[in-house]
């Protein structure tokens, strides 16, 4: 991301995934100050800075969806392998992966895993889209993935990253209070949406509700059976 060179991302100055010598498994990133409510920031409209920068991310393409490597949604494995359609992938590897890590963990009922297969012989209808381009993704955007520095531009933390549809992203940023309007009206400047985006949105939402049932409980998997039985 921090390539595109449109939103500021933190430099990792070194990581390691498992432990050497006396130094732990770590990631060292740069600092970012946040902003003070009494500073007079040179960037007054961060949502709409994000929107405009988001875009010129998701412009970024490859040939196919997916990624290069697996990666992580929170502590979640994250399954990445290449698809060459949108609505197989999204299937697959991100709702299916989702419904297997739950039915293991054994949080879910007979008539759950029904109605999820029901569900899923329905996605590649419910996901046809004509402006499907593999855009690179952040993955986990929501609030508090984006950090505002001091001097009041965002900068985004923590990716999921791979290459999707981008109302994938987009849907996210309204899952959990969203960024606001002047953000997705900036985005939809730069790169209008399809006006189905909202008929969609919480198909993608979908992967996120499951993601938290399955690490915290409480009422997320209600909300995803909720969607569920609202598009079979």
């Amino acid at each position: 991301m921090a390539s595109v060179g449109a939103l500021r991302v933190p430099r990792v100055y070194s990581f390691s995934g498992e432990p050497q010598g006396d130094c732990p498994a770590h990631i060292l990133m740069e600092d970012v100050t946040r902003a003070a409510a009494t500073n007079a920031p040179r960037c007054p409209y961060p949502m709409e800075h994000l929107g405009r920068g988001l875009a010129q991310i998701h412009r970024t393409v490859a040939r196919r969806y997916g990624a290069a490597a697996d990666n992580f949604i929170g502590p979640t494995p994250q399954p990445n392998a290449w698809a060459d359609d949108w609505a197989d992938f999204f299937r697959e590897k991100r709702i299916l992966h989702m419904v297997g890590l739950l039915d293991s963990s054994g949080r879910l009922s007979p008539s759950d895993r029904l109605l999820a297969e029901r569900f899923m012989s329905r996605l590649p209808g419910l996901l046809s889209t004509a402006d499907a381009v593999p855009s690179f993704l952040h993955g986990d955007l929501w609030g508090g993935n984006v950090l505002v520095d001091e001097a009041g531009y965002p900068s985004l933390i923590d990716p999921a990253s791979y290459h999707g549809h981008r109302e994938a992203d987009l849907a996210m940023t309204e899952l959990f209070g969203g960024f606001g309007p002047r953000f997705l009206a900036a985005y939809s400047e730069a790169w209008p949406l399809d006006v189905a985006y909202r008929e969609r949105r919480d198909i993608y939402n979908l992967y996120h509700l499951l993601n938290h049932a399955l690490l915290f409980g409480g009422g997320y998997l209600a909300q995803a059976t909720g969607v569920m039985r609202r598009f079979v």
